[in-house]
């Protein structure tokens, strides 16, 4: 126990010898700084990028008893060095002379990587492919949720690599980054909405398609038809167009007494001749909601052919 004081002591008197100064090697922040400064910069610098000590600064062994704050061998004390000098310069010109200045914290909020989790994701992907992303995801996610360091939103990182994806057309990976977003965010209507056309076009089964639909609706029934009715133009014009109509129609089933279902399936059969059942869609459309602003034009139409 005596030994142990002893060292403790010891571990204790040489780094308080280092933060009592006289300080060695100060390139940026200034030679006479006071020791409770120095510590408050230091102690801020170590929250905002969510770090200790060594992060920075050198220790032979890698434990903080045998730090050495003087030494330049660490690559991250180089960069902290010239991103103090950038704040400095960006705080002068343009901040400080509104009263604000902005500090680590305002790009890096607690972590070494002040990318957007996106850009982090998709490099991930590019390097590993989905295994790696998702291994990213997860880790960052055990690590960050809660803490305000990346945007773990269901229509933010995710969502957004996924839709970076889309010219790729690699479904099966696309389908596994939807189903990663569902696992965390359950009632996202954007994924449930990919995998319900995913099931449609790509792997047909219909049940699936149906529950992922009616999920969307439940989450936002705003949105949900006008995706349809885009995508189911989309498809039509790649010649996919009994994917489309089976979309149309699927979402009339899952949202019998929406008025927009109805209008979008009628303006399609519309489109493509098929004005006996064009005109059964149009009149349920207008039956569920009088002034429908896409079924009544589309029906006044027909008629007056």
């Amino acid at each position: 126990m005596l030994r142990w004081l002893c060292l403790m002591m010891g571990v204790c008197s040489l780094l308080h010898a280092q933060w009592d100064g006289p300080y060695e090697n100060l390139k940026v922040l200034p030679e006479d700084i006071g020791k409770n400064e120095l510590r408050d910069i230091m102690r801020q610098w170590s929250m905002d990028l969510g770090v200790r000590c060594t992060h920075c600064h050198a220790t032979p062994t890698g434990k903080f008893e045998d730090i050495d704050f003087a030494s330049d061998d660490r690559k991250p004390k180089k960069i902290a060095r010239e991103m103090l000098k950038m704040t400095r310069a960006v705080n002068k010109d343009f901040f400080k002379p509104h009263d604000k200045e902005i500090s680590c914290y305002t790009c890096h909020h607690g972590t070494t990587d002040p990318r957007p989790l996106e850009t982090i994701l998709r490099a991930g992907y590019d390097e590993g492919g989905i295994d790696q992303l998702e291994k990213t995801y997860r880790e960052k996610r055990k690590t960050y949720h809660g803490a305000g360091a990346y945007n773990f939103k269901p229509w933010s990182a995710l969502s957004v690599v996924a839709n970076s994806l889309l010219p790729n057309e690699n479904w099966p990976d696309l389908k596994k980054i939807h189903l990663l977003n569902l696992e965390f965010n359950p009632d996202y209507d954007g994924s449930h909405f990919f995998l319900g056309a995913y099931y449609l076009d790509v792997e047909i089964n219909e049940t699936l398609a149906r529950d992922h639909l009616t999920a969307a609706m439940r989450s936002n029934a705003f949105w949900t038809p006008r995706k349809s009715a885009r995508l189911a133009k989309k498809w039509a014009h790649q010649q996919k167009s009994e994917a489309a109509e089976r979309l149309l129609r699927m979402m009339v089933a899952v949202a019998p007494n929406h008025a927009d279902t109805h209008a979008n399936l009628g303006i399609y059969l519309k489109i493509n001749g098929r004005m006996e059942e064009a005109g059964q869609a149009l009149q349920k459309a207008l039956s569920l909601k009088p002034d429908h602003p896409a079924a009544k034009p589309a029906l006044a139409e027909m008629e007056q052919k």
